[in-house]
């Protein structure tokens, strides 16, 4: 689908809430405070694939199905812990989905699996190739085995806020490197041999940053992961607010990126681990410059440095407190809807229209 630089997509809620309802306590859940609502998507996103990555380490498969399939469209397939790409959220912001998360009832989950070899499809023989199988005799039946388990939303939920905060520190250090290197490619491009420099640094010929450190142990599992992707997600923003800014080629860069950027940051895709692999915003980037259009790129340089200063604020911890902030007014929701709920005395739908 080709792109406008109209801004964020709309995403809209796969499971439509009735704000009125008791459950959320006559009010929804407090708005989401990062300036940006595909910034505060993605740490969402992010946080509930690691918390899925945390359940397939602990063989939890209940609850990494749950989490998988929370408010996601019947028709989608859950999300999973190596997606690799954005707008994976369900929801057009994080407040939906944590809110709707803490409104969640406890549940339990009646579990049949097959014992022994997975019906049917046992084979005989010394080395299974016999051609006898155990579908085939009509003596044996398969049988199986059931449990309970408990799947507890509020319990995930704080997790997963948690988990986001963590991501979110992560990415404040982590984006320091990538704005220093957004700046070289800048005095790169605005000198006299800008477009030569600019390639170089583009191609890895002079490394201008190291991926973080993360032997240490302290590190998330993702967080090499997160950073090629937020890497993605700065150029994309930046290019939305190119094109709405109508300049010199902006018919141009909007043709040049339907095809050679979109398309690659809209899907999941290769994670370029280690550096390894050229990002695709590194690539989009050097094909505006081979393409000649320098003074293009230059407006995208500045677009994305114009984002890194809104999401760091003046201090660099911007961000980090967005979040924290945020974390704390769900957490404050969630208990003036517990204690309502439990006192029967939240406002009815005539009391909010």
């Amino acid at each position: 689908a080709a792109h406008d630089g109209g801004g964020d997509a709309s995403i809209p809620d796969s499971v439509p809430f009735d704000l009125t309802h008791a459950a959320w306590g006559g009010k929804p859940p407090p708005k989401d405070l990062i300036e940006d609502t595909a910034l505060s998507r993605f740490l969402t996103q992010r946080a509930v694939q690691l918390q899925i990555y945390y359940f397939e380490f602990n063989l939890d498969e209940t609850s990494k199905t749950w989490l998988g399939e929370f408010m996601r469209p019947q028709e989608a397939d859950r999300l999973r812990s190596d997606y690799h790409g954005l707008e994976m959220l369900p929801t057009k912001d994080s407040s939906s989905f944590v809110g709707r998360m803490l409104t969640e009832p406890d549940s339990n989950v009646l579990v049949k699996k097959p014992m022994g070899c997975a019906a049917g499809t046992g084979n005989g023989g010394l080395f299974g190739d016999s051609g006898y199988k155990r579908s085939q005799n009509p003596y044996l039946q398969q049988k199986y085995f059931e449990y309970t388990d408990e799947i507890r939303p509020v319990k995930i939920a704080n997790d997963l806020m948690l988990i986001r905060e963590q991501i979110t520190e992560e990415m404040g250090d982590d984006l320091k490197p990538f704005r220093a290197e957004n700046t070289a490619l800048l005095t790169a491009l605005e000198g006299s041999t800008g477009t030569v420099d600019a390639l170089k640094l583009l191609s890895g010929e002079e490394v201008l940053t190291t991926p973080p450190d993360v032997s240490q142990g302290d590190s998330s599992p993702f967080r090499l992961a997160n950073l090629d992707l937020i890497r993605l997600l700065v150029t994309r923003q930046a290019l939305t607010t190119t094109l709405k800014n109508d300049g010199p080629r902006t018919e141009w860069l909007r043709d040049f990126s339907n095809t050679k950027f979109y398309p690659l940051s809209m899907q999941h895709s290769k994670w370029t681990a280690g550096w390894d692999l050229e990002p695709i915003c590194d690539e989009f980037l050097r094909g505006v410059i081979e393409a000649g259009e320098k003074d293009v790129a230059v407006r995208l340089l500045k677009a994305r440095e114009t984002i890194f200063r809104r999401w760091a604020g003046e201090d660099g911890q911007g961000m980090v407190r967005a979040v924290q902030a945020e974390h704390r007014n769900w957490s404050s929701w969630h208990l003036e809807r517990v204690l309502c709920v439990s006192d029967g005395e939240c406002p009815g739908e005539e009391e909010l229209s």
